[in-house]
C-alpha cells in the first residue's frame, strides 16, 4: 500500500473517477450496476466543497498474472473513504475495470479487473485508490441499481435531502468483460450522481445491470 497526504485544505470534491486503457480505436464504456454516491452532510459550510482537514491518498495493487482480479485498499485507522479510483496496468486492451467500490463501512475501497470475452495471455494488475480523511459529519454511502437487461443503460443515484456528493463508484455485474462504464458523472448541483454502461462493439446477448 502506498500513501500520500494530500494536504489540510482542499476547495473542490474529491472526485475519483475510475480511469481505463482504451481497446483499439475504441475508448470501451464500463458496465455498471450500481452507482455508488458518497454523500456529505451540508454542515461544512454547506456545500461539499468546505475544507476538509486530513485528507490521505492511499492506494494498493494485485498481483500480476493472467487471471481476472481485484484490489482492496484500506483507509488508516480513524479515516474514512471519500474518495475512490481504479487503474489497469497491462492487458493490452482486454481488460475492463469490473468495479470501483467503497464499501459499506466506507472504510476500504476494492476495485477489480475482468477480461473480455477475447481473454489474454498477458499479466495485467490492477490498483485500488483510497481518498481518506477524518470521519465527517453525516457521511454515508448511496446507491441505485438499474435493471438487469441486455440493453444500454444508465443509473442515477440521489443523495438525501440537504446532503451533497462526495464522491462516486460504479459495480457491474454480468456482462462477461463485454461492458464498461461510459460515464460517471455528478450532478452539476452536487445532489447526484449517474453512471452509464455501454456494451462493447461485439455485444452480448447476456443481462447485465
Amino acid at each position: 500500500m502506498t500513501t500520500e497526504r494530500i494536504g489540510t485544505t482542499r476547495t473542490s470534491p474529491a472526485f475519483a473517477a475510475p480511469r481505463l486503457a482504451p481497446r483499439g480505436a475504441i475508448a470501451r464504456a464500463f458496465a455498471l450496476t450500481i452507482a455508488l454516491a458518497i454523500v456529505l452532510v451540508t454542515a461544512l459550510g454547506g456545500t461539499a466543497s468546505a475544507s476538509i482537514a486530513g485528507l490521505q491518498l492511499v492506494s494498493g495493487s494485485s498481483a500480476s498474472s493472467s487471471s481476472n482480479k481485484s484490489a482492496t485498499v484500506p483507509c488508516p485507522t480513524g479515516k474514512r473513504v471519500v474518495g475512490a479510483g481504479g487503474e489497469l496496468a497491462g492487458g493490452g486492451g482486454e481488460v475492463v475495470l469490473g468495479l470501483v467500490r467503497p464499501n459499506a463501512t466506507l472504510t476500504s475501497v476494492t476495485a477489480q479487473g475482468r477480461e473480455d470475452e477475447n481473454g489474454t495471455a498477458s499479466d495485467w494488475s490492477v490498483r485500488a485508490f483510497a481518498i481518506c480523511a477524518p470521519p465527517l459529519p453525516g457521511l454515508e454511502r448511496v446507491s441505485a441499481q438499474s435493471p438487469s437487461n441486455s440493453a444500454n443503460k444508465a443509473v442515477t443515484a440521489s443523495c438525501p435531502a440537504g446532503k451533497r456528493l462526495l464522491g462516486t463508484g460504479a459495480e457491474i455485474d454480468g456482462g462477461g468483460g463485454q461492458v464498461a462504464p461510459n460515464d460517471v458523472i455528478p450532478g452539476s448541483t452536487l445532489k447526484a450522481a449517474t453512471v452509464q454502461g455501454l456494451e462493447d462493439e461485439n455485444g452480448t446477448g447476456a443481462n447485465w445491470r
